[in-house]
């Protein structure tokens, strides 16, 4: 599997607000990982799969800018949600089929991915105001382990040759 940016974000994903379950106003819940890198980064697919939804509006700034999402179904059967972009790559859009690696979008204002991860054992909108917490759909998991999993995959050294 891929990381979903071109390198590994220096400020940590595991603590601070960007960590999973930051509180957030309301007493709501942050329900991802935010993985810090500059507006126009490139975000690629972390396994081959199907865009569900793309591109559309995910959250309004202070400033009135609209970010924008995505959504697609890895080949594991897991969903992510990848957020805080400012567009999607060309040619991406629901029903299109993506490779593992390929670029799907670009780091929007907000200067970060905002990576969430779903079991995909439910079916419905990833959003779910009415659910207190997380205000999300009920298979909703923490990406933490799975994103430390893709960053070991990112550094491990080639298998060394038989000789």
């Amino acid at each position: 599997m891929s990381f979903p940016l071109p390198f590994y974000p220096t400020h940590d994903y595991h603590s601070s607000g960007r960590v999973f379950g930051a509180h957030r106003p309301n007493h709501r819940k942050h329900a991802g990982c935010d993985l810090l890198a500059p507006p126009g980064t490139a975000i690629m697919a972390v396994r081959k799969g199907v865009v569900l939804r793309s591109p559309y509006k995910f959250y309004q700034a202070k400033s009135g800018d609209w970010t924008m999402a995505l959504e697609v179904r890895h080949e594991a059967g897991f969903v992510v949600r990848y957020t805080e972009v400012s567009h999607v790559a060309d040619g991406i859009r629901t029903g299109v089929s993506v490779q593992e690696g390929q670029v799907i979008a670009f780091v929007g204002a907000a200067k970060m991915l905002h990576f969430e991860l779903y079991k995909g054992t439910l079916h419905g909108p990833l959003t779910d105001r009415s659910s207190a917490g997380f205000q999300r759909r009920g298979d909703l998991q923490d990406p933490t382990d799975f994103l430390d999993s893709l960053r070991t995959e990112m550094y491990s050294p080639a298998p060394a040759a038989n000789r």
